[in-house]
Parts: structure tokens; C-alpha cells; sequence
């Protein structure tokens, strides 16, 4: 399975994209998915400087690959507040698909990523999991969107 509860976070509380990173690299190491969170903060950060991953309509998606990845997962993130992130349309992200996916694993990544972004470009999808009760709602959606 590519999630879990223990990757889901709702209102997570942070000012900036660079904090909001290292929050969920942090949180990836304490569920035993990166064996170094630094590490893996780098390989996400590196592909932030090079190209934001805020696509727009409010979401993000910042995705690394890196050998302290153990086995490709997803976080999400939701930031009702939203946050700055300097996305392609301009507009707060608040909602974050992380992606951590060990080296080699391309077409996995690839395909989940194809999955999430068509899921998101529909309002209503985006709705949805701003608007979810709690948790297992979220994860179901989420489960439903990847197929698993």
C-alpha cells in the first residue's frame, strides 16, 4: 500500500513551503519510510529550487527520489489556511501530495502521479478532501483514487 493513516495530516500548521517540507520529511523518518530525513529533505528541496511543485488550483505535489526511501509512499497534507508556495497560477497550496520513492522505482512514481493529478484537476475531487471528517474518509479517497 502506497498510504496509510500515519500519512495523513489534516490542518497541519506551518508558514512556508520550506517548513511545510521538512515537517513532512520529518514525519515520513518517524514512520520508518526515509531512514534520514535530512537526506530526503534535500533531494525534495533540490527539485523546488529548480521547479516549484505547486501546480495550482491550490494543490502541490513535491516528489523526490532518493536511496533513504525504504518503499515509494504518499503523504497528504491539508493546510486550510493555505500557505505561499510559489505556485504556477499564484494562489496558496492547501492541499499536499508528497511523493518518496526510492531510486529506480520510475514508472511506480510515474503512474501515482498521473493518478493524483487527474484526480485533482477536478474542483469537486479538491472539495472533497478539504471537506473530509476525519482520517478514514480521507484515506479512502485517496485508496479509491490510486486503486489500491
Amino acid at each position: 500500500m502506497f498510504t496509510d493513516k500515519k500519512l495523513i495530516y489534516r490542518n497541519l500548521n506551518c508558514s512556508d513551503k520550506r517548513e511545510l517540507i521538512e515537517q513532512l520529511c520529518d514525519k515520513l523518518e518517524i514512520a520508518g519510510v526515509v531512514a534520514s530525513s535530512s537526506e530526503f529533505f534535500q533531494a525534495i528541496w533540490q527539485r523546488e529550487e529548480n521547479f516549484s511543485t505547486g501546480i495550482g488550483r491550490n494543490v502541490a505535489i513535491p516528489h523526490g527520489k532518493s536511496a533513504t526511501v525504504k518503499e515509494t509512499k504518499l503523504i497528504l497534507a491539508l493546510l486550510p489556511q493555505g500557505i505561499e508556495y510559489d505556485s504556477l497560477d499564484g494562489q496558496p497550496v492547501k492541499i499536499v501530495f508528497m511523493f518518496a520513492v526510492p531510486t529506480g522505482r520510475n514508472q511506480e512514481y510515474m503512474t501515482l502521479l498521473a493518478k493524483v493529478t487527474k484526480f485533482v484537476r477536478d474542483e469537486s475531487n479538491r472539495h472533497k478532501l478539504l471537506d473530509a471528517k476525519n482520517d478514514q474518509e480521507l484515506l479512502d479517497q485517496i485508496r479509491e483514487v490510486i486503486n489500491e
